[in-house]
């Protein structure tokens, strides 16, 4: 693992997106003891904790390694999609606009709370150009009810 600072982390292990924390150089990072920043929403704090080390803080991903959100088809798209890769993980190669992929997107629907879910997408689906309806807890609950807990392969997901 390596730092440069201006540049994010990209963390991997065992194939998956971990999650590290990093202060130095994170443009949503607070000083020790500064008062939070109640102007962010929270959608754009759960990206910056969850998702920005494989995403980019500005959603354009790593090349070759994790995919854009940044004027992804993949985020104006079916927002189901999204919301199954967001709780059970996707594994294996997937081809976008942006090129192939074939890394692992741990899950995140033990650790986020439906409301956490549905403000990340509302997020992403609102940023970088994209302009998609916003997602809702209970839209979350729904496909969080089917009980799946593998990750998904692309070619489950459909088209």
């Amino acid at each position: 693992m390596s730092f440069r600072q201006g540049k994010a982390i990209v963390a991997t292990g065992a194939g998956a997106c971990a999650l590290v924390a990093v202060t130095a150089g994170c443009p949503h990072s607070a000083p020790a003891g500064a008062a939070p920043d109640n102007s962010i929403v929270p959608g754009q704090a759960v990206f910056a904790r969850t998702c920005a080390v494989c995403h980019q803080p500005t959603g354009s991903g790593v090349t070759g390694v994790f995919p854009p959100l940044a004027g992804s088809e993949l985020v104006d798209g079916d927002v189901r999609r999204l919301m199954r890769i967001v709780l059970n993980g996707l594994q294996g190669p997937i081809r976008l606009k942006a090129g192939a992929f074939n890394n692992v997107m741990s899950p995140q629907g033990l650790s986020l709370s439906d409301a956490e879910i549905a403000a990340v997408l509302t997020f992403v689906r609102s940023s970088w150009g994209h302009h998609a309806s916003a997602v809702t807890k209970d839209d979350v609950a729904r496909e969080r009810m089917l009980g799946r807990t593998a990750p998904w392969t692309w070619s489950e997901l459909g088209p």
